[in-house]
């Protein structure tokens, strides 16, 4: 999935399928329709703060948000997906603050403005490549960007596993090593 390209259900594309919003977690279709809508109209999304004030209100809330990063739709909006997990609530909060003071001119206690200025967000490495997969499988329900024993392809190769197929070929009697 990804929030620029994605459409509520799956597509296909030039390259492949594109993986439909309506199967992330936590995502009704309301916030989907009005998430679409507002790149459509506005255009591309292209940071995790411009994504969340386009987008704050009554129905997108941070679990929300957190399913979106966890299943990868927001990669490229940040640096990874550790950065925008562990700094979504400080974005959340300067969203809600701008809409608090917008439009009204106001200064906070200590003379800062509201005035829409993004949030640096931490720097900060990514997580584990199997941490990653294994948020995507929470918030999808799928490996989308790999699977975890991919790392393990050519040990099982070299090993001489016998593969579960191949055992109903009966060519494996009763006591055989597999």
């Amino acid at each position: 999935p990804h929030i620029n390209e994605s459409e509520e259900s799956f597509t296909a594309t030039a390259d492949g399928i594109r993986f439909g919003l309506l199967a992330v977690k936590n995502l009704g279709r309301g916030v989907i329709e009005k998430l679409i809508s507002e790149r459509k109209s506005t255009g591309k999304y292209t940071s995790l703060y411009d994504f969340c004030r386009r987008n704050a209100g009554r129905e997108f809330n941070r679990r929300a948000l957190e399913g979106l990063i966890k299943s990868g739709a927001l990669d490229g909006l940040a640096d990874n997906r550790r950065q925008m997990l562990l700094s979504s609530d400080r974005v959340m909060a300067a969203v809600d603050e701008e809409r608090r003071f917008s439009g009204e001119n106001q200064l906070g206690l200590f003379g800062d403005d509201f005035s829409g200025k993004e949030p640096e967000l931490e720097k900060i490495d990514e997580m584990p490549r199997e941490k990653l997969l294994a948020m995507e499988k929470e918030a999808t329900g799928l490996y989308l960007s790999g699977h975890p024993l991919a790392a393990y392809t050519g040990y099982i190769k070299k090993g001489g596993f016998v593969p579960v197929g191949k055992l109903s070929q009966k060519q494996y009697g009763d006591g055989s090593r597999v």
